[in-house]
This record gives C-alpha cells, sequence and structure tokens, in this order.
C-alpha cells in the first residue's frame, strides 16, 4: 500500500481496518520503513497489547465501537475528512470492499483483471455482504475507462446518479 510511481514526493496516509486486531505488528504494512504514516483502525475489543506494540511502532491507533463487529464506515471517514482527507481510496478484501458498496461510500471502482483463474468453492468474490434479492435493486454503474495494460485489463466504473 505505497505508491510505485517514480519521483512520487507524497505518500499518502495508510489505514488499515483490522476489527478484531488479528493483523501480525510484523507484517510488512506496519514497517518503519515504509514511506508515510500508517493509521489502525479498530474495534474498542481489539487486543490492549496488539493496539499497544502497535503504538510502541509510532503506529497511531484508532478504537472504534462497533456493531455486529462493523466499524462505521461513515464516522470513519468523518474522522478522516476532519484531518483534510478529502478522497480515500480502498484497497480491501471483500468484506471491506462490501462494506463500503452497501453504505453508499463508494463513487468510482478501479477494477484489475488478470488472464488467471484463481477461483474455487471457497475462494471469496470481490464483494462479500448482505447482497440484494433482486436485480431491480443494483447499484447501478457507467463505465467510463476500459484500459490495456497488457496483459492486465483496468476496468473503471463510476456511480451513475439515480
Amino acid at each position: 500500500m505505497t505508491v510505485r510511481l517514480p519521483d512520487v514526493q507524497h505518500h499518502p496516509l495508510r489505514i488499515v481496518l483490522d476489527t478484531r486486531g488479528r493483523s501480525p505488528v510484523s507484517s510488512r504494512i506496519f514497517s518503519d520503513s515504509l514511506p508515510s504514516e500508517t493509521l489502525v483502525v479498530t474495534s474498542e475489543q481489539a487486543n490492549k497489547q496488539w493496539c499497544q506494540q502497535l503504538r510502541d511502532k509510532n503506529i497511531e491507533v484508532l478504537q472504534f465501537a462497533t456493531e455486529n463487529q462493523v466499524i462505521d464506515l461513515k464516522h470513519l471517514l468523518s474522522v478522516v475528512a476532519q484531518r483534510g482527507i478529502s478522497s480515500v481510496l480502498v484497497e480491501g478484501g471483500a468484506k471491506v470492499n462490501g462494506s463500503f458498496i452497501e453504505q453508499g461510500l463508494v463513487q468510482r471502482i478501479y477494477a484489475y483483471i488478470a488472464p488467471k483463474t484463481i477461483g474455487g468453492d471457497f475462494a471469496p468474490g470481490a464483494l462479500a455482504g448482505k447482497g440484494i434479492e433482486k436485480l431491480f435493486d443494483a447499484q447501478q454503474w457507467q463505465f467510463t475507462q476500459i484500459k490495456s495494460l497488457n496483459p492486465d485489463v483496468l476496468l473503471v466504473a463510476e456511480k451513475e446518479n439515480v
């Protein structure tokens, strides 16, 4: 979760969502060799020792109240906005991605597709969550860019105004 472009002077704040506090403190994402800072957002129930180990590495830890082990993402974004951050790039797993979509907090999707198959009965999809019961209820998106990156493809979609 770093900018990989050459000659980039500004590296944005990394925000790690870990409701249960399960990410190993030794993970590369918590390395002090990475540029910029890392903010960890977790629940009030997260292991106190884990939180302290992160703080000992000069990583800011915010503990939020949760409902059903889910962090209120709108509240998180308001806290981030108070720091002057007006745009967030979410690189998440199915649960995080699904939560942002379900809460209506996504304006644009960047989907990179590689010509590889890695599925299986237990392979997670790109989105988790409640989903919808009827196709009529699906959120509508408009492709704004389709770009070949040899061999991958980038799809960019923006939320349609409904």
